[in-house]
C-alpha cells in the first residue's frame, strides 16, 4: 500500500492528470479514506441536510404562496407584501450561508484527508475536521465576498455562470493552497484558466 501512495503522489506533483487517472486515483483515496468520509457524514454532513431541508421546505412554502397569491390575484396589503419579501430573503440568505460557510468544513476536512493518506502522514477523522473548523475564519471572510459577488452576479445570469466555474476551487486553494485570503479566489481563477471544460 505504501508504494502505491507513493505511486499517486509522484504522478498528482509531477504532472496534470488525464481523466482516467484522475477516476483511478480519486476511488483510490475515496476508499482509502472511507472512515473519515463516513465520520464526516455522520458528524457534519446529516446535520447539515437536516438544516437544508428544513430551510428549503420554508423557501418552497414562500415560493408556493408567492404563487398562489399572484395566481388567485390576491392583493396583500404593503406590510403583508414588505414581511413576505423579508422572509424569502432572509431564507435565501441562510440557504447559502449554509452553503457557503458550513459545508466547507466538510469539504475541507475531507481534502485535507486525502492529501495526508497520499503523503503517508498518520492522521484521525477528528484531526482532519478540527484542522478544517481552523480555518472556518478564512472561509468565512472569503465566502463573504464570494457570496456577495455571486448575488450580484446573478442578476446577469452569465457572469454567476462565470464565477461559479472560475472561484470552484476555492476551497481547495484555501484548504491545500495555504491562501489565507481573497487571493483564493484570484488562485482559483488562475488554475480554471486554459481548463474550462475539464
Amino acid at each position: 500500500e505504501f508504494y502505491i501512495m507513493e505511486e499517486i503522489k509522484r504522478l498528482v506533483y509531477s504532472r496534470e492528470l488525464r481523466w482516467n487517472e484522475i477516476m483511478i486515483i480519486a476511488m483510490r483515496l475515496f476508499l482509502e479514506n472511507i472512515k473519515v468520509i463516513a465520520a464526516g457524514t455522520l458528524v457534519i454532513g446529516l446535520p447539515l441536510s437536516i438544516l437544508l431541508t428544513l430551510i428549503q421546505g420554508r423557501v418552497l412554502s414562500l415560493m408556493e404562496l408567492f404563487q398562489q397569491v399572484s395566481l388567485e390575484s390576491i392583493t396583500l396589503s404593503p406590510q403583508e407584501s414588505v414581511t413576505l419579501m423579508q422572509q424569502m430573503m432572509t431564507n435565501n440568505v441562510l440557504l447559502m450561508a449554509v452553503t457557503v460557510f458550513l459545508e466547507p468544513i466538510f469539504v475541507i476536512g475531507v481534502a485535507k484527508a486525502a492529501k495526508w493518506r497520499m503523503e503517508g502522514r498518520r492522521f484521525s477523522a477528528s484531526k482532519a475536521f478540527v484542522e478544517a473548523m481552523t480555518l472556518e475564519p478564512i472561509v468565512v471572510k472569503v465566502g463573504i465576498v464570494y457570496m456577495i459577488l455571486f448575488l450580484l452576479g446573478t442578476l446577469l445570469v452569465i457572469p454567476a455562470i462565470y464565477l461559479g466555474v472560475v472561484w470552484c476551487l476555492y476551497l481547495y486553494c484555501i484548504a491545500l493552497g495555504g491562501r489565507r485570503s481573497v487571493d483564493a479566489l484570484g488562485h482559483s481563477r488562475v488554475l480554471v484558466r486554459s481548463r474550462w471544460w475539464r
